[in-house]
C-alpha cells in the first residue's frame, strides 16, 4: 500500500499504539484522518487483521482501525459478532484500544447500542474501567455537564441533540435525551456511570481528582463503569488524553469510547514527546524536547499537500441527511448529472437499467450521483439492498467506465457496500474536508484495488464537498 519507511515509532515492545473499531464506515474513516493527519502511520481494515499479516506486510503500522457496522446492528446481533472481533484486537494487544462511536452518540436500545457494546468489549478484554470522551469540538460536538449538543451545517448554529434539526429527527436513531448518562444507561442499566464535568477539565491536577471522585462514587458497582468526560474545547480533549496515557504509561489502560477526537487528541499527546504528558497553562499540549516524533509529523502529516483533480468521478449516496442533499444540489448546479435510483430497487434487472442511465450520464457528464433519497422516501429503503446496488454499479464503473475515483455518502450505506466488493483495507492519501478522508483501497486480487475512495457521513463536508472531489483541492 506504500506505507512509509522512516523509522518505527510504535510503542514499547513493538506493540500497536492504538487500534479501534468503528461502528459504521463513515465513521471509521474519519479516525483513519485524524491519526494520519498528526503523522501517526495507520491502516483501516475491514477485518481483524492477523498479527502476521500486520508484521509481513504492513510492519511499521503504528495504529489500525476495523471498520465494523455495528451501528446498524441489533444486541442479539452485536452478541453473535463483536466477540469474536473484541477478542482478535485483544490478541493484537494495543495500548490504547477504543471503540468508535459517531460524535452524536445516536442509538438506541435496539439498534447500535453502546451499552451492549461497552459490556461486550470489556468482556473481550477482561477490564472494568471504560473512558467516554464526549465531545468533538473539531466537528462542531460538545458535552458540558454530561449534556450533548452538536452544530447544525445548515444554519451554523448549536443545539442541544435533542432538539437538534437533523439528529432529533434520524430516521433509524433520533436522539431524544440529550444527558448522556441518562442515554447510555437506557441502553444497559447495569452500566455504573459517573461524570468529568467541564469545570474539572482545567488542568491535570483538577482532571484527577475528578476521576478519584467518580471512582469513589462508583466503588460499589459490581462490574464495568464507565467515566464520562465534557470536552467543549480542544484542550479539554487533550486532557483526557493526556490522562489516558499516563495509565497507558503505567499499565491501567482503561478501554475508550467515543468520536474521532479520541485520536486526534491521543496523537497530539504522542508527538509532544513527553516522559509525562501533560498540558499547559493555556490548555495545550507541552512540547518538551525536541524528537525523532517531531520530524515524523512533518513528513507524514505535511506531506499530504493535495489532492489532483478526477477526470471521472461517481457519487453513490444512500444519506438523506438535508446536509448531503444540499451537496447534491450544489454538485448539480457545478454540472454533475443526477440520477434517482431510489424506485422499485432490488426489483429483478433494475441493477442493470440504472447502470445504464449511470453511464449514459457518465459519457456525457463526468460526474454522477446515483442518489437513493432524491425522489423522497429513501430513507426506508433496506441499506443492504442499497448496498448491493452500489457495490455492482462500483464495481462496474471501474471495469466498463474507467472510473477511478468514487464517494459513498451514509453510514449504512459505506458499510453494506464497502463490505461487498473485497476491499480489504484503506491508506488515507489526503483530506477533501475535515472527518472526510480520501483514501486508496487495498484489495489484491479485486476489481477495487487502487480506487481512491471517501466515505462521508450524512453530516459531513462542506456544501461543495463533491465539487472537490472531482475538481481536486489543496490543504494547508
Amino acid at each position: 500500500m506504500g506505507l512509509r519507511s522512516e523509522p518505527n515509532y510504535r510503542g514499547s515492545e513493538g506493540r500497536l499504539r492504538l487500534a479501534f473499531y468503528g461502528d459504521d464506515f463513515t465513521g471509521s474513516t474519519d479516525s483513519l484522518e485524524a491519526l494520519v493527519w498528526a503523522g501517526v502511520r495507520s491502516v483501516l481494515f475491514t477485518a481483524v487483521p492477523t498479527s502476521d499479516e500486520l508484521s509481513t506486510k504492513f510492519p511499521r503500522v503504528e495504529a489500525i482501525g476495523v471498520a465494523g457496522d455495528a451501528r446498524a446492528m441489533s444486541p442479539a446481533q452485536m452478541e453473535a459478532s463483536l466477540p469474536e472481533v473484541f477478542g482478535s484486537l485483544a490478541a493484537l494487544r494495543p495500548e490504547v484500544m477504543h471503540y468508535k462511536v459517531c460524535s452524536t452518540y445516536d442509538s438506541s436500545p435496539a439498534l447500535g447500542n453502546i451499552g451492549v457494546a461497552a459490556r461486550l468489549l470489556a468482556e473481550s478484554f477482561g477490564r472494568e474501567e471504560l473512558w467516554a470522551l464526549g465531545g468533538a469540538p473539531h466537528l462542531g460536538r460538545y458535552l458540558s455537564f454530561g449534556h450533548l449538543f452538536a452544530r447544525y451545517g445548515g444554519d451554523g448554529l448549536v443545539y442541544r441533540i435533542d432538539r437538534h434539526p437533523v439528529m432529533s429527527h434520524h430516521p433509524s436513531t433520533p436522539m431524544l435525551e440529550s444527558d448522556l448518562r441518562a442515554h447510555l444507561l437506557a441502553q444497559w442499566a447495569g452500566l455504573g456511570i459517573g461524570n468529568v464535568i467541564v469545570d474539572s477539565m482545567g488542568s491535570d491536577e483538577s482532571v484527577e481528582a475528578a476521576i478519584a471522585r467518580v471512582a469513589e462514587e462508583l466503588a460499589a458497582v459490581d462490574g464495568p463503569r464507565l467515566t464520562l468526560f465534557d470536552a467543549v474545547q480542544e484542550s479539554q480533549t487533550l486532557r483526557f488524553a493526556a490522562a489516558v496515557e499516563r495509565r497507558v504509561r503505567a499499565g491501567t489502560a482503561p478501554l475508550l469510547i467515543g468520536p474521532s477526537s479520541v485520536e486526534g487528541a491521543m496523537a497530539s499527546v504522542w508527538n509532544a514527546g513527553l516522559e509525562s504528558a501533560s498540558c499547559n497553562s493555556e490548555g495545550a499540549v507541552s512540547q518538551g524536547a525536541p524528537s525523532g516524533r517531531q520530524a515524523e509529523v512533518e513528513m507524514v502529516g505535511g506531506g499530504l499537500r493535495a489532492i489532483a483533480g478526477a477526470e471521472r468521478l461517481l457519487v453513490l449516496s444512500g444519506s438523506c441527511s438535508p446536509m448531503t442533499e444540499l451537496q447534491v444540489r450544489v454538485a448539480e448546479r457545478a454540472g454533475f448529472s443526477v440520477v434517482d435510483v431510489s424506485p422499485r430497487l432490488g426489483a429483478a434487472g433494475y441493477n442493470q437499467e440504472v447502470f445504464s442511465r449511470v453511464a449514459a450520464a457518465m459519457e456525457e457528464r463526468g460526474a454522477v450521483i446515483a442518489a437513493t433519497c432524491r425522489g423522497g422516501g429513501g430513507d426506508s429503503l433496506s441499506p443492504d439492498s442499497v448496498g448491493e446496488l452500489f457495490a455492482e454499479l462500483l464495481r462496474n464503473a471501474v471495469e466498463l467506465l474507467e472510473v477511478k475515483r468514487a464517494v459513498i455518502a451514509g453510514g449504512d450505506s459505506s458499510s453494506k457496500t464497502v463490505q461487498r466488493t473485497g476491499i480489504r483495507a484503506l491508506e488515507m492519501i489526503g483530506r477533501l474536508d475535515p472527518g472526510v478522508p480520501l483514501c486508496r483501497a487495498y484489495a489484491p486480487g479485486h476489481t477495487l484495488d487502487g480506487i481512491e475512495l471517501a466515505l462521508k457521513g450524512g453530516q459531513l463536508g462542506g456544501d461543495d464537498l463533491f465539487v472537490k472531489a472531482l475538481r481536486g483541492v489543496r490543504f494547508e
